[in-house]
């Protein structure tokens, strides 16, 4: 049930967490404030309930300064508080890539939500709903990931629930060992997993991903669409 802080009943609650489930962007406008959303923004938002309903990840293959991080970082925020309870997972090879970007875009959004629908923010990686749900968003970094999915190693075990999501950034340095440890965690009933890099190397399973569209929701950023760089200013 969502926290009484909006004076909602429980039917009215549930309805505006189905519409807001549904309608990415609806959430992003009226609980964390953020309208200014540019075409390749919007079409990653929109296809996160899809990639949820078929069961695709999702890879992006992206340039610098695209707002990538901005955006996967309110999706995080989205998925955790309409989808309950649920573990979501922010990732990066690095703790720094974890803590400064990924983490550091999730409290600039927390910071400035509009409406608050409980939970505590902690000043490292994580942000609690109901710890007795196990209903809470971490991140960590991969680098000391060890051992193998199928051996029950790794720094992703323990994490199962009916409702995850991972986001992994940086993922064309993420190695393909903790990939496997990842599809362990895609068997719950709604998995979103967004995978974002830049699409440097021509091996490996963030380069084997983006060629996929068959299995996989695959995009292409490019830093020639943003909008900045289309009208020569910051919007």
């Amino acid at each position: 049930m969502m926290e009484n802080k909006l004076n909602l009943s429980h039917d009215q609650a549930s309805t505006l967490l189905n519409r807001w489930r549904g309608d990415p962007t609806t959430y992003f406008d009226e609980v964390l404030g953020v309208t200014a959303i540019w075409k390749l923004q919007q079409d990653l938002l929109n296809a996160c309930p899809i990639a949820i309903q078929q069961h695709k990840p999702i890879y992006v293959g992206s340039g610098h300064s695209l707002g990538k991080d901005y955006i996967c970082a309110g999706i995080s925020l989205w998925f955790l508080q309409c989808y309950r309870p649920s573990i979501v997972i922010q990732t990066a090879p690095t703790a720094r890539q974890v803590e400064k970007i990924m983490w550091g875009e999730t409290r600039v959004h927390w910071a400035n939500k509009k409406i608050d629908l409980g939970g505590i923010a902690f000043t490292t990686p994580y942000l609690e709903i109901d710890k007795d749900k196990k209903w809470y968003l971490i991140g960590f970094a991969t680098k000391e990931t060890g051992g193998s999915a199928q051996a029950g190693g790794g720094k992703f075990q323990g994490y199962h629930s009916q409702n995850n999501c991972i986001i992994v950034t940086e993922a064309q340095a993420v190695e393909d060992v903790v990939y496997d440890q990842i599809d362990a965690l895609t068997t719950s009933a709604n998995v979103l997993v967004i995978f974002i890099g830049n699409p440097t190397r021509a091996k490996g399973r963030f380069a084997k991903g983006l060629r996929d569209k068959v299995n996989n929701i695959v995009f292409n950023f490019s830093c020639l669409d943003n909008p900045n760089y289309k009208h020569k200013q910051v919007l």
